[in-house]
């Protein structure tokens, strides 16, 4: 029961800090609980099946990641942003170090908001080793501290089954998934240079987990398109003029996950 609280604490909180993340940066202009709200009936499946802290600190950690770069441009010299991003990379890799794939996307966003540099090449590496250091440190005191915590192979099972177990949620947020994004490649001329680079980031770290979904054919981190997916279908439903078809869309996400229980 404790872990299944820790677990929605943790949704709500990343689901807070993207929500917060992207009425601050104006990714969406029109500021809007909604995407809090899709973030959770998106991991909702997370919680009623893996029950695993692991997963859901990993998002709250990826969460982190893409809120502090796509804030790389409010400063000439974002180097606590840089420092922070590499930080919360450096704790994702000690959990499993499959996630420094996503040291790809922190590189790919310091060339695309024109702040790379040796500088901040330096303090994103320092960010990045520091989590390693503290571990090792405490390891060599003799703290048994244990971080090999993924079973990638029990990892992929599960994933197999839950898309087996909740394939009407899956096939509900595919179908809203897809009218999201013809939304957004119509409209997306309307929007600030701002909000493109934060869409055309959020479409390199999608790009990056199914590029490692194709290439070792692993399904252990495809759990992190939550975060995408979440932004993508939030623009969607904030910008409907009709309230009563986002009203629907909202419920049918969540009574779609519900269904199985029924």
């Amino acid at each position: 029961m404790l872990k299944i609280l820790g677990l929605f604490f943790l949704i709500l909180l990343s689901g807070s800090i993207l929500n917060h993340s992207i009425i601050q940066n104006r990714t969406i202009k029109i500021p809007s609980i909604i995407t809090f709200i899709v973030f959770v009936f998106l991991s909702l499946p997370l919680i009623e099946k893996y029950n695993n802290l692991n997963i859901a600190i990993n998002l709250l950690l990826l969460t982190l990641i893409y809120t502090q770069i796509i804030s790389f441009h409010e400063s000439t010299s974002p180097k606590k942003k840089i420092l922070k991003s590499g930080f919360f990379l450096g704790l994702m890799s000690l959990i499993n170090t499959d996630f420094f794939l996503f040291f790809l996307l922190i590189f790919f966003t310091l060339i695309y908001y024109n702040q790379i540099s040796w500088r901040h090449l330096s303090v994103l590496l320092i960010g990045v080793i520091y989590p390693w250091l503290i571990y090792y440190s405490l390891h060599f005191i003799n703290f048994n501290l244990q971080l090999d915590i993924y079973n990638n192979h029990s990892l992929k099972e599960e994933n197999i089954y839950h898309f087996q177990d909740n394939f009407i949620h899956l096939f509900v947020t595919l179908i809203i998934l897809t009218l999201s994004l013809k939304e957004l490649s119509i409209n997306f001329y309307k929007k600030s240079e701002q909000a493109k680079k934060a869409f055309n980031v959020l479409f390199v770290l999608a790009f990056l987990i199914l590029f490692h979904l194709m290439l070792f054919q692993s399904l252990t981190i495809l759990y992190f398109l939550i975060v995408p997916f979440t932004i993508i279908v939030s623009n969607y439903l904030i910008y409907i003029k009709s309230k009563k078809i986002q009203t629907f869309l909202l419920g049918l996400l969540l009574i779609s996950f519900m269904f199985k229980f029924l």
